[in-house]
């Protein structure tokens, strides 16, 4: 009698062990190569804007605009309209060495420009917030046509202060199709952060200043409506506590690349 107690309560152990254990994409190569790093995981799968891992709140606190899905990098979902906030506490700490990682791709990019003043199309798709300054991962905007470059940033309001770091062409409209989607990593350890794309060598920019407040919220998404005609496709946030080295990342990349639909 008590071995089949026992047997049950391994089976409602069991169970309840599944039940709690994040919904990880099995696609997603991160949780094979750095399993112990990640604080935060949001992959819009099954259109769920929660974090299907999180080491603080995974629900988001605010939604901005109207959310909306499409397909995504590994063949699931990616957030194609509106923003999603969380509470940075036990998420993302940039006063401590860290990386983000997430997916791009256009969605209705026109491969020419159709007025003669175009400029390139910007987009910023992460944003986070720490009281004295503010990080961003994205596009730069406002630039000639043909000269598209990706650019992370940290800017200091009261500062007024801003430090970039370029990856110079790695974002011209013209020769980004729709739907191809690009890695970007950065990385922020001491006083210096890195911007990297496709695994590409990092470059890195130095800080004025440290970013020596908690981190207090982080966005997702862009600002762009579906009568827009830059929407650019977000997909598979990653969040770790560590600064990847130039190997890993490209190591990620590369493994990334492996189970892309089409790629297998």
């Amino acid at each position: 009698m008590k071995g089949t107690i026992d047997m049950k309560h391994l089976l409602l152990t069991s169970v309840l062990a599944l039940a709690l254990t994040p919904a990880f994409s099995a696609e997603n190569p991160v949780f094979k190569l750095f399993p112990g790093d990640v604080t935060f995981y949001l992959s819009f799968d099954e259109e769920n804007s929660n974090a299907d891992m999180a080491g603080g709140k995974g629900e988001p606190a605010r939604k901005i605009g109207t959310v909306s899905y499409a397909d995504g990098v590994f063949g699931g979902k990616s957030l194609r309209s509106g923003q999603l906030q969380f509470d940075a506490a036990k998420n993302l700490d940039l006063t401590l060495p860290g990386t983000v990682i997430l997916w791009v791709a256009p969605e209705n990019w026109p491969a020419e420009k159709t007025e003669p003043k175009e400029k390139e199309p910007g987009f910023g798709a992460f944003y986070a917030h720490g009281g004295s300054y503010e990080l961003i991962i994205g596009k730069m905007g406002g630039q000639p046509w043909g000269n598209g470059h990706m650019n992370t940033y940290v800017q200091y309001p009261k500062l007024k202060k801003h430090v970039n770091c370029i990856v110079y062409g790695a974002g011209v409209a013209k020769n980004w199709k729709n739907r191809e989607w690009r890695m970007l990593a950065c990385t922020y350890k001491g006083g210096n952060f890195t911007n990297s794309v496709n695994g590409r060598k990092p470059v890195t920019s130095v800080l004025p200043a440290l970013m020596a407040e908690p981190t207090r919220f982080f966005r997702l998404g862009t600002t762009a409506k579906d009568s827009d005609r830059y929407r650019v496709l977000v997909d598979e946030v990653v969040i770790l506590k560590r600064a990847l080295s130039d190997e890993e990342i490209r190591k990620l990349y590369d493994e990334s690349i492996k189970v892309m639909p089409g790629k297998k």
